[in-house]
């Protein structure tokens, strides 16, 4: 059997790998167990399995798989799922909704086209990213390319989520199933590719326990670190501006703030994973901004 993984950032437990091939048909299946997850995943739209579609789909490594889940009031959700190779960095984020409401579509959406997100890639420069769609017309292509945001010498503001409700991002399983059929030969090459892919992976659970007034907002910002230096993360709030998506209640100075640090295995650097609570409403359930588009405060 494979390595376990070992959850950080909480007291979880462990993550356990086990498959099983069955000959006649020929199947692979795979379980992952979350000891504090709930009910059994087999959506392979999920966010924790859709890393591992590259390799039941075209036999190639994804890069080493890494979770990201945020926690609140005893219950985990998923905010997304790292994998990184030699090239580049991509995010899967944890959303239940995926359609792509909040990047200037509003003529596609009033001809009734609508796309949904994939995931997210980042370039080795660690200045630009694109998003790519779940529509096969756009499949593979750098739909959408972004900027991030420099915001001191070792980090960038790679983009925001504002969430509305947890309930909008993927609930952590207790368990994942998913299966590949292909021939025996296939499945034992494709396997150890699985278990490399999910090797030594890190699961790290941000969580922010202040009792924010209602209503509020989530605001978790992703940045990307050139360094691997708890001490290094990015000091400077960014700032929530109000517009036609956002009301703000509160200023964003008196919200609470949590930085997680996020190792990627086989990157030098680190993501920073940053927490708050805003006192406002969005108008959707989630919403996405790029770092190009986020002023950071000069205080």
């Amino acid at each position: 059997m494979a390595k376990k993984s070992q959850w950080t950032g909480g007291i979880l437990g462990v993550a356990r790998f086990s498959y099983r091939i069955i000959d006649n048909p020929p199947t692979l299946k795979i379980r992952y167990s979350m000891p504090e997850g709930s009910g059994i995943c087999t959506d392979v739209n999920h966010s924790m399995i859709r890393p591992f579609r590259k390799i039941l789909n075209d036999a190639k490594y994804p890069g080493k798989i890494t979770y990201v889940f945020i926690r609140d009031e005893k219950k985990y959700h998923v905010l997304g799922a790292f994998s990184h190779t030699n090239r580049n960095i991509i995010f899967f984020p944890g959303v239940v909704d995926k359609r792509l409401l909040n990047f200037g579509e509003d003529e596609l959406l009033s001809n009734g086209i609508e796309k949904h997100v994939d995931h997210f890639t980042l370039e080795n420069n660690l200045d630009s990213w694109h998003v790519t769609v779940q529509e096969k017309e756009f499949d593979g292509t750098r739909f959408k390319s972004q900027k991030t945001k420099k915001i001191d010498e070792n980090n960038y503001l790679w983009f925001i989520f504002k969430i509305s409700d947890l309930n909008k991002m993927d609930l952590l399983p207790k368990e994942l199933r998913f299966e590949l059929y292909e021939s025996l030969d296939e499945i034992k090459r494709r396997l150890p590719i699985i278990t490399k892919a999910r090797e030594n992976g890190i699961f790290q659970v941000t969580e922010l326990n202040d009792k924010e007034k209602s209503p509020f907002f989530w605001y978790v910002e992703f940045f990307i670190s050139k360094s691997n230096k708890k001490e290094d993360h990015p000091k400077s709030p960014v700032i929530v501006m109000p517009n036609k998506d956002t009301k703000i209640l509160e200023g964003r100075k008196k919200a609470m703030m949590r930085t997680h640090q996020v190792f990627l295995d086989g990157f030098d650097g680190s993501v920073f994973v940053r927490v708050s609570k805003v006192q406002g409403t969005i108008n959707s359930h989630i919403i996405f901004e790029s770092g190009q588009n986020i002023i950071p405060s000069s205080k």
